[in-house]
């Protein structure tokens, strides 16, 4: 529970510097995928889920593709999200998130 205060602490001064409204940084994907994980592991599957869906939205959309930091947390993003609705029971969800990131992979 410590962490994930922690993190929620550090998104917030990346909120409040303005740098939420820019491009994602490499330490905000950090963060939000920390507190994704930090929800899992208290069993928040929704928030989990919702949050590792923000974080491979900031991840640059569509456009990005390749061995980047941004593809690789991207894509990871989008599986714990599926394995997060797969835990909600939610199979429809988690299928569509899947099969959204291997359409994103081709």
């Amino acid at each position: 529970r410590q962490a994930l205060k922690e993190f929620e602490t550090s998104l917030r001064l990346l909120e409040k510097s303005g740098a939420t409204s820019k491009a994602a940084t490499k330490v905000e994907i950090d963060i939000r995928l920390g507190m994704g994980k930090c929800l899992q592991r208290l069993l928040r599957y929704g928030e989990a889920r919702n949050t590792f869906l923000d974080a491979s939205n900031r991840c640059g959309g569509d456009g990005v593709i390749g061995n980047g930091w941004e593809s690789i947390s991207r894509s990871e993003s989008l599986r714990r999200a599926a394995l997060c609705s797969m835990r909600l029971g939610d199979l429809v969800s988690a299928i569509n998130t899947l099969n959204y990131d291997d359409a994103y992979l081709d």
